[in-house]
């Protein structure tokens, strides 16, 4: 069912006071879902080869819904999503590389060997930040996330990469039978996202904006096309 788009895996989090302070504020959510899935290219299926059949009617969607909406600001249009939406996040951005002010694909299916230079060049016209933990067993990193990240940086395109070893808890609010932190599969690493746990770069390395340190919905809310 649709809500179930944003009620699973802590969406709601956008609606929240503190992420949508760092959005500016008052952001507007849309949350769009595929009667199949975003990496049908026409089988009905997830398809391994970074196309989609609905990129132009969500390409089109957002614009319909931004001239709808006077409060939205045309220069602060953000996109992303996790697995399947985290590989339409790159998808979008390929195809529409001046819709939007930034993008963050989390754990991404786009698989970077896939991709033609052409779109990797669009892609690297818009601010980006992957995140992804490197024990996820359902999207490999190693052919999407770290080889995109790699090849947008020989680009000069301003991107970033969390990468986790792990998805435990970081709230100190669940713990395994030992105590320890709860540990998460590692495809879930979207549950630091909607906490905002994310804030480093691959290096491990603090993501700055003007020298000043900034999780990933801080960065995203500064950013401006």
């Amino acid at each position: 069912m649709p809500f179930l788009t944003v009620m699973a895996n802590r969406v709601t989090a956008l609606g929240q006071p503190d992420i949508q302070a760092k959005l500016g504020g008052a952001a507007y959510v849309l949350v769009p879902s595929s009667p199949t899935y975003w990496m049908d290219s026409g089988s009905g299926r997830m398809d391994d080869d970074n196309q989609s059949r609905y990129v132009r009617a969500l390409g089109d969607m957002v614009r319909r819904a931004v001239a709808a909406l006077p409060a939205v600001d045309p220069s602060r249009v953000y996109v992303g999503g996790l697995s399947n939406g985290g590989f339409m996040t790159c998808r979008l951005l390929a195809d529409y590389p001046d819709l939007f002010a930034a993008g963050i694909a989390v754990c991404p299916a786009w698989n970077d060997d896939l991709a033609t230079e052409a779109e990797v060049a669009a892609i690297a016209r818009t601010p980006l930040w992957l995140v992804q933990s490197a024990d996820d067993d359902i999207v490999d990193p190693r052919r999407t996330s770290i080889p995109t990240y790699r090849h947008l940086r020989r680009l000069g395109a301003d991107v970033h990469l969390t990468l986790f070893d792990h998805v435990d808890d970081l709230t100190g609010r669940y713990h395994d039978a030992s105590g320890a932190p709860l540990r998460y599969r590692g495809h879930f690493c979207w549950v630091e996202v909607y906490h905002d746990f994310v804030d480093v770069d691959a290096d491990g390395s603090p993501v700055t904006v003007g020298g000043r340190p900034v999780s990933l919905w801080e960065w995203v809310g500064l950013q401006r096309r």
